[in-house]
């Protein structure tokens, strides 16, 4: 797997992006990244939510992008300048990150040059730190949480049963609810997006050692919304669907809301709680 970043289109595959970028979800970078994997590309930008919540980069948009699509493991990622320490910490998380190669240009010399992970984040704060040295699966690595519907929340599925969509989104949120990354609060999560053409995202929580690094699930959905190409402006979300821990240690609740209501008031956020079993 080689994934190539930079802001000018040199080929076919980043020109497409490039038109991508432009007329789609605005962005406050003009940072693009590509990933091939065969005959397989991959592809991310850095999108602006809300400048007062947390951003997803686009080294970070490419990790989700990964996941959405099964892929679990990194080689090799060509850049244009060294990722930033927020990335790097981020990267940790991956059960490949040792092997991973940077490659991009460095001050003073004229061809890129090659750096291994440990390069750029030596002595790092890792996942072992906080889940010990046993079997467990990281970032990328296939994951399922046990879960089942809270009373309150098959009360409101019960109440839309009507409402094809809902059922849908509903379902595409527990799974991906099953399916995200939360080992160290032990509170998955994850949301999805319906916009107005009825269509449906749907991407989980990704947490990290460090906490900030990670990705929350409405910018993850976010990311899988603009991936599959059913969002090109903020203002075509119609609702979103958050399946949550009840009773969890971290709740998202809150900051989706608030999230949604800096994007565009007419938002309708639907909460599913649920329990694990």
């Amino acid at each position: 797997m080689h994934y190539f970043k930079g802001s000018t289109p040199c080929n076919k595959q980043c020109c497409i992006l490039s038109g991508m970028r432009l007329h789609g979800i605005d962005s406050s970078s003009s940072t693009l990244v590509q990933a091939r994997i065969h005959s397989q590309s991959y592809t991310a930008i850095r999108p602006f939510v809300a400048a007062e919540h947390p951003q997803v980069h686009a080294e970070q948009f490419l990790v989700a992008n990964l996941a959405l699509h099964g892929e679990q493991k990194l080689n090799t990622l060509a850049i244009s300048a060294a990722p930033c320490g927020h990335c790097r910490q981020f990267y940790s998380e991956l059960a490949c990150a040792d092997g991973i190669r940077f490659v991009f240009g460095w001050h003073g010399h004229t061809h890129p040059e090659v750096f291994h992970f440990p390069e750029l984040l030596p002595a790092r704060f890792e996942p072992e730190d906080l889940l010990g040295d046993g079997d467990k699966a990281l970032l990328l690595q296939p994951q399922h949480h046990s879960l089942k519907w809270s009373s309150e929340a098959q009360a409101v599925l019960q109440q839309r049963a009507g409402d094809a969509v809902f059922q849908q989104a509903a379902a595409a949120a527990f799974t991906a609810a099953q399916q995200s990354y939360s080992p160290y609060t032990l509170c998955p999560s994850a949301v999805a997006v319906i916009n107005m053409q009825d269509q449906i995202s749907a991407h989980g929580y990704m947490e990290n050692a460090a906490h900030n690094p990670g990705i929350p699930p409405l910018q993850a959905a976010v990311v899988a919304a603009i991936i599959q190409g059913q969002l090109e402006t903020y203002q075509q979300i119609r609702e979103l669907v958050l399946v949550e821990v009840e009773g969890g240690l971290v709740k998202q609740e809150r900051i989706v809301k608030a999230v949604a209501a800096s994007i565009c008031e007419d938002i309708t956020v639907t909460v599913l709680t649920v329990h694990r079993q």
